[in-house]
């Protein structure tokens, strides 16, 4: 690569387990044990892995936050083809929100979209506030911040497309919550959120249950973890609640 070409390096950001990759080579940083991992820690952390020693960034350097679903709020959005303009689907996104409880004002930045025709579509919305302290963090160190994206959207962004012949989860771990996004002939049908409350073999049981009793013949589970490989789970829960079900792990960088 050309000295003169901007470097892009990829961020993960997620309680306990926070890593930044350039090139080849990726580091670790975990948050203190007492720490919540809420967005104030992950702030700190991203300081803290872009101010420490080694090769200093170029000005210019572009970062890609892959982020934790906590940071964010996230709903799915049944289809509308009469939707147009941007500032309907945003209209419609809020209205979504709302739904669920939460109101979207001017204190959130918001994302809303759909990846196929016909086909679920998803919003996830960032505290405005937390997402310009990141874009300031990054401009002390010279770098620009190119994109923030919580891991369940870019699950649904950038997932390849899922078998035509049978129902598949994407199976997304971190360290409080287990996410799920449920497909059927490849095309999403619902997403799913279980609270890690005293182990992950518990919230993903539940969280299986839940979408087996709609979902009766899942063929595959593709499970990914925000843990470095050596301390992600090995997903024992999937082969007991889904002995049929084959089981593909990715890589956390996979959608870097």
């Amino acid at each position: 690569m050309s000295l003169l070409w901007p470097e892009t390096i990829s961020i993960g950001l997620f309680p306990d387990h926070c890593w930044i990759k350039r090139g080849r080579l990726e580091a670790a940083h975990r948050i203190d044990a007492g720490a919540l991992g809420a967005p104030a820690d992950l702030l700190g952390a991203l300081e803290q892995m872009l101010g420490a020693p080694g090769k200093p960034l170029r000005k210019g350097t572009r970062l890609r936050l892959l982020v934790s679903d906590s940071v964010v709020s996230i709903a799915t959005l049944p289809w509308q083809e009469q939707l147009m303009a941007p500032d309907e689907l945003h209209a419609y996104a809020q209205a979504c929100f709302e739904k669920q409880g939460l109101a979207m004002d001017a204190g959130w930045t918001l994302h809303a979209g759909f990846r196929q025709y016909g086909a679920l579509g998803m919003a996830h919305a960032i505290r405005h506030e937390w997402l310009e302290a990141v874009i300031a963090l990054a401009k002390t160190q010279g770098a620009q911040v190119r994109s923030v994206i919580p891991v369940s959207a870019c699950a649904y962004w950038r997932q390849g497309r899922s078998s035509k012949l049978q129902q598949t989860l994407v199976l997304l771990h971190e360290a409080r919550r287990v996410s799920a996004l449920i497909y059927d002939h490849g095309v999403l049908q619902g997403f799913d959120v279980e609270p890690i409350l005293s182990s992950e073999v518990s919230a993903g049981e539940r969280l299986l249950r839940r979408i087996s009793a709609t979902h009766s013949t899942i063929g595959s589970v593709c499970a990914w973890s925000a843990h470095a490989p050596e301390l992600a789970p090995k997903f024992d829960f999937i082969k007991d609640r889904l002995p049929g079900a084959k089981l593909n792990f990715y890589d956390r960088n996979i959608w870097s």
